[in-house]
């Protein structure tokens, strides 16, 4: 079994991009509180498709989120030949725990495309929670 249930804040503002064949990714990071210490975790979040396009819409710095999704193991090579690796979540499912603040309220689409001022994301279960599949 490989499934991950995280609670956290974004350290950073979301990331959106597209990979060449025009796949919506986003990347944030979220500080998890460590149960033990007083010290927290912090954990870098990948979101595609839908999912990808809704987080970065409402997402923000600071905002307190729930996050469902698996490990995903990362390789790679800098350009200084050092070999570098890391576990990423990949989200399948992220809900929104707390109120985005006035300044992240921003236009949202609902299940046809039609833009509505001030709604939250409704892909999904709940009015604040976002899925894939």
């Amino acid at each position: 079994m490989n499934s991950v249930q995280l609670i956290g804040r974004l350290t950073h503002d979301p990331e959106p991009q597209e990979t060449p064949n025009g796949t919506p990714l986003t990347t944030f990071r979220l500080a998890v509180d460590h149960p033990r210490r007083e010290l927290a975790n912090f954990i870098t979040v990948k979101a595609w498709r839908r999912l990808a396009e809704v987080a970065a819409e409402h997402l923000a710095r600071g905002r307190r989120v729930a996050v469902w999704g698996s490990l995903e193991h990362e390789e790679w090579t800098t350009t200084d030949g050092g070999r570098r690796e890391r576990l990423v979540v990949v989200a399948s499912r992220v809900e929104f725990l707390d109120p985005p603040p006035a300044s992240v309220v921003k236009r949202s689409a609902d299940a046809d495309g039609v833009a509505a001022a001030g709604q939250t994301a409704r892909t999904g279960v709940g009015a604040s929670a976002i899925n894939v599949g």
